[in-house]
């Protein structure tokens, strides 16, 4: 564990040195009362719901002897108001549905560090238009609420660009054909095969979102999974804590009224290869390893079978 958590932190020191796809601003919190509180009721006053407001500064002490916090927060965040034409538009923008705010204080300094993915970098890595009315609409919202709960801030650069894939897509798909009206029983078995599958691996589910009521009512369901590697990312906020915007992984399970295909669909590792530039052989086949551990959970669920009643 602690060769990989080294690595990690080494692999990810190096993004592409460049800036504007994160918002990123700090507080003095000596002179404003600002937390990771105030800042999750200023989202939920906002019309956001805020899933999770988790701190794992004291995992990262623990498991990983990460001392670096005194708090490290992630907050799972989404807005009803927008997912439903961001989805319409691109079924794959539900892979940023929750968005992650981080928020952060290093060991003994009076500074709170608050980061999120800029919603014009979601929409390039999703091949989502972000020109449309929603797009615009969350973007304002977000960035309005978080600058408005961090008072009197200051803004600053986070050297990482985010680009779409160079080869291949960004989201590889796995189908299997399953008649609409027996989805219920299948996706029960489905569940409880991934759950199992994904703690064989060392990933949990940090969270889960049914976005069926609001991507409209051509699903007959409509769920994103986020799962987490605690390892990876330990070692990734440890060089860059504002790497944890990309945290956690989505997964999203959905079926169209009227089709067979039951889908499951994620960001694949490639693409988080080339975003970060990794060039270690090593850091790629470790990656790369991840990559093909998650696929063959997807490919095993799916594989399971409903018995006849």
């Amino acid at each position: 564990m602690k060769k990989v958590f080294i690595m990690m932190a080494l692999l990810f020191g190096a993004i592409s040195l460049s800036a504007g796809d994160v918002l990123a601003l700090k507080v003095d919190t000596t002179k404003h009362e600002v937390t990771a509180k105030s800042i999750e009721a200023a989202f939920d006053k906002a019309g956001f719901i805020v899933q999770s407001n988790n701190d794992l500064s004291g995992v990262f002490k623990t498991k990983f002897k990460l001392e670096d916090f005194d708090a490290y927060h992630l907050l799972s965040v989404y807005d009803p108001m927008t997912v439903n034409a961001l989805v319409k538009d691109s079924i794959d923008a539900a892979l940023f549905e929750p968005f992650t705010i981080v928020l952060y204080q290093r060991k003994g300094n009076p500074f709170l560090h608050a980061a999120l993915l800029r919603v014009e970098a979601r929409s390039r890595l999703t091949k989502t238009d972000n020109s449309l009315e929603a797009a615009k609409s969350l973007n304002s919202k977000v960035e309005t609420t978080l600058q408005k709960a961090m008072l009197d801030s200051e803004a600053y650069d986070v050297m990482m660009t985010l680009d779409v894939v160079k080869e291949g897509d960004i989201v590889t798909r796995m189908t299997k054909s399953i008649k609409d009206d027996d989805y219920e029983a299948f996706k029960d078995e489905f569940d409880i095969a991934f759950e199992e599958r994904l703690d064989e691996i060392d990933f949990y589910m940090a969270n889960y979102l049914d976005l069926v009521d609001d991507v409209g009512e051509e699903y007959l369901f409509f769920e994103v999974y986020a799962l987490c590697k605690l390892s990876i990312l330990a070692g990734m906020v440890q060089k860059m804590p504002e790497a944890g915007v990309l945290a956690p992984c989505a997964v999203m399970v959905y079926q169209k009224k009227g089709s067979d295909e039951f889908t499951v669909a994620y960001a694949n590792v490639q693409n988080w290869i080339q975003t970060f530039g990794v060039e270690d052989k090593e850091g790629k086949e470790y990656l790369m390893n991840i990559n093909k551990q998650i696929a063959k959970v997807i490919t095993d669920s799916l594989a399971v079978e409903v018995e006849a009643e």
